[in-house]
């Protein structure tokens, strides 16, 4: 592939939003073409194979700041949405396999799955006859590329059979990768998980407990409820989560004694000492049951940390 030398029109797929850029030294940006940062100037550049670029968006309008023309001394509009670019044609094409996933800057019209030596473009949102559907305008973090991998491969990483899951366990029951909480230090993303946990009945205290996949990475458990089922519990049924051992508390024991079928118990506080479940340890609900009742449902919210 070779940079465009004209102006290309790069559709837009959804509205997009306008920004400028104050371009570099000898810099002409042609409409159409990807508009990146380069972070070691600051300064607006046009997309190529090489890394240290923030892609930003389109140019919006043909501005040419080449021929001798100073660092900043022309500012071009770009455009920030999703638009279709060309497909790599020659080395790592992307492939409707990859929707979702960030493609890579191989030229300033062109994207590729090839992450070598060169710069994230974006988000891949659909691939067709147009070429690629990439969102633009959001600047990744370069460490972003292994957690969208990571987010590809969630579904056969914590598949049920990968789980140790004793009797009476539901299994990982939802994963949402593109509901994200962002951590102050890096801003890569977390995946938002929720976990069921099944409780039965019986005689006397019991745990149960669901492993957490070793594979998969720890949990950081952000809210708790518990679904009671069948008859009103005894006065000395209760119900709490904890961390692996008994007495690692995620949350306050719940008294089940007169609650009513299909009752919602929210935890006020989650315990912030014990919120944080480790790769290959036990989520536990532990259990002090009566003669009566205690048999419910575990939903936990949290995030892959």
């Amino acid at each position: 592939m070779s940079a465009l030398t004209s102006f290309r029109d790069s559709k837009k797929m959804f509205p997009a939003s306008v920004s400028s850029l104050a371009l570099g030294a000898n810099v002409h940006a042609f409409a159409g073409g990807i508009a990146c940062t380069n972070t070691n100037t600051g300064y607006g550049v046009t997309g190529t194979a090489t890394t240290g670029l923030v892609a930003r968006g389109i140019f919006a309008a043909d501005v040419d700041n080449s021929g001798g023309g100073a660092a900043g001394a022309l500012t071009a509009p770009v455009d920030v949405g999703s638009f279709w670019l060309d497909n790599d044609t020659t080395g790592s094409p992307c492939a409707r396999a990859n929707i979702d996933a960030l493609c890579y800057i191989l030229d300033d019209h062109t994207v590729t799955m090839n992450a070598s030596g060169t710069s994230i473009a974006g988000i891949i949102r659909d691939v067709g006859t147009l070429g690629v559907l990439v969102q633009l305008g959001s600047p990744f973090a370069s460490t972003l590329a292994s957690e969208a991998g990571t987010r590809a491969a969630l579904s056969t990483a914590i598949a049920p059979s990968s789980i140790a899951v004793p009797s009476g366990i539901a299994a990982l029951v939802g994963i949402d990768g593109r509901q994200v909480a962002a951590t102050t230090a890096t801003g890569v993303a977390k995946v938002v998980i929720e976990l069921k946990i099944d409780v039965v009945d019986g005689a006397g205290a019991s745990n149960t407990d669901l492993l957490l996949d070793a594979n998969y990475g720890k949990i950081e458990i952000h809210s708790a409820k518990f679904i009671k089922s069948g008859a009103n519990g005894g006065a000395s049924d209760t119900v709490r989560l904890a961390n692996g051992q008994t007495t690692n508390y995620i949350t306050a024991s719940f008294a089940l004694s007169g609650v009513a079928a299909d009752t919602i118990m929210t935890a006020a506080t989650i315990a912030q000492a014990y919120n944080t479940v480790n790769a290959g340890a036990y989520l536990r609900s532990v259990n002090a049951q009566g003669t009566t009742s205690v048999a419910g449902t575990w939903w936990i919210t949290g995030v892959r940390v």
